[in-house]
């Protein structure tokens, strides 16, 4: 088995998991990978994984005249 981290777009960590059966993220399985986007690449999960309560928006810290705003 082997453990990493990985931060989100919130700026919160994740836990992945890599062992012979599979992958899990935040104990959420990766059931398909690495599955073309016309935006990005999508990996299919058995679960919602959804930003905890009080997150940090990833607009939070831009300027108010940043683009994402």
């Amino acid at each position: 088995m082997k453990t990493m981290k990985a931060t989100n777009i919130s700026g919160r960590d994740l836990s992945i998991i890599v062992t012979p059966e599979g992958i899990s993220v935040d104990q959420a399985r990766i059931i398909r990978a690495d599955l073309a986007a016309a935006n990005g690449i999508i990996h299919v999960v058995d679960r919602v994984l959804a930003p905890t309560e009080g997150a940090m928006s990833p607009t939070a810290h831009k300027p108010k005249d940043h683009p994402a705003h």
